[in-house]
């Protein structure tokens, strides 16, 4: 009991941390996500998720909160095992941004990503390589991206129905166009999730994103609230 409270101390800790970073020019913006995964056989899984964001504040010192909305997207991804610790896989999701506004174009995106998750005792790291092809009308980005992650139980060696877990990762990302100048940005996340039956979880995360390092106005810190459904 000891162990698990110090471990949700450290969730606490480190959210409190990226709050912090909180500035004038740092959005505030809340995500719901919906994800349903499937093992379709041993070595092959499926994931179809969705998710409907808005932004709350463009400065989190600001006064007062208006919730606009943002996009909603749908996605789908499939992955196949390699070798004893890998995953590859492939995925679309289109992202509806003329919600927002009329002049914002809507996005299809196609993403082939490779990882490697290995457990040592209660704690599992993630190591995730992914590209990215962002299409819209007038362009098309391409990023490539690094993971780094770990997630353990706060409870025991394994994470039982009832019990929370903890997440913690950081992502770097290189985006390229011949529209534009390249952009690197940077994402820490520190998430608290909850295994409420065998087949569903409840997440919640907070990330911090720097969005291009060259930019002034260019730090958000997103709140996303998570259900997660193996099917």
């Amino acid at each position: 009991m000891t162990l698990s409270f110090s471990k949700l101390l450290l969730f606490c800790a480190l959210f409190y941390c990226l709050l912090l970073k909180a500035q004038d020019n740092t959005a505030l913006l809340w995500e719901n996500e919906i994800d349903v995964n499937a093992q379709l056989s041993e070595t092959i899984s499926l994931n179809l998720g969705t998710a409907y964001r808005n932004e709350i504040s463009e400065g989190l010192t600001n006064t007062s909160y208006d919730y606009q909305s943002k996009h909603l997207q749908f996605s789908t991804n499939v992955g196949t095992i390699v070798g004893f610790y890998g995953k590859i896989s492939g995925g679309v999701m289109y992202r509806f941004n003329t919600i927002e506004s009329s002049e914002i174009e809507n996005e299809l995106r196609l993403s082939q990503q490779y990882s490697y998750g290995k457990r040592f005792n209660a704690v599992r790291v993630v190591h995730r390589l992914q590209l990215d092809e962002r299409i819209r009308a007038s362009s098309t980005i391409w990023r490539a991206r690094y993971r780094f992650s770990g997630d353990l139980p706060l409870n025991g060696l394994k994470l039982d129905k009832g019990e929370l877990y903890l997440v913690i990762s950081t992502e770097s990302l290189l985006s390229l166009s011949s529209e534009s100048a390249p952009e690197w940005d940077q994402r820490f996340t520190v998430a608290l999730g909850n295994q409420l039956t065998d087949k569903v979880k409840i997440q919640l995360d907070a990330e911090y994103r720097i969005e291009d390092y060259y930019a002034a106005d260019n730090k958000r810190i997103f709140v996303v609230t998570g259900l997660i459904y193996k099917w």
